[in-house]
């Protein structure tokens, strides 16, 4: 996923279900549709986890956009941006 502001790629977009790599897509061939991109994050037992340990991110902001939802989110330890993109379902009207 590239930053459109500082056109800048991510170096991680992962699927949260499966843990595999996902580029350009709210979904995933295994049937995933929540991808979790940024720089400095892992996946632990289902959970998105911040490089400094830290799973409890903080919400800073969400976009609706066509075809899936983008959430970004702050961990209130070292201030590293984690985004998630969601796949709209097909009863999703907003």
């Amino acid at each position: 996923m590239t930053d459109l502001l500082s056109n800048r790629q991510y170096n991680i977009e992962i699927c949260t279900a499966c843990g595999e790599p996902v580029i350009g897509s709210c979904e995933c061939e295994c049937g995933g549709t929540v991808v979790a991109f940024g720089d400095k994050f892992k996946l632990s037992d289902n959970a998105i986890v911040c490089d400094c340990g830290n799973s409890e991110l903080i919400m800073v902001m969400h976009m609706n956009m066509a075809n899936c939802h983008m959430y970004n989110y702050k961990c209130p330890k070292c201030f590293n941006l984690i985004g998630i993109q969601s796949k709209k379902s097909e009863d999703d009207d907003y």
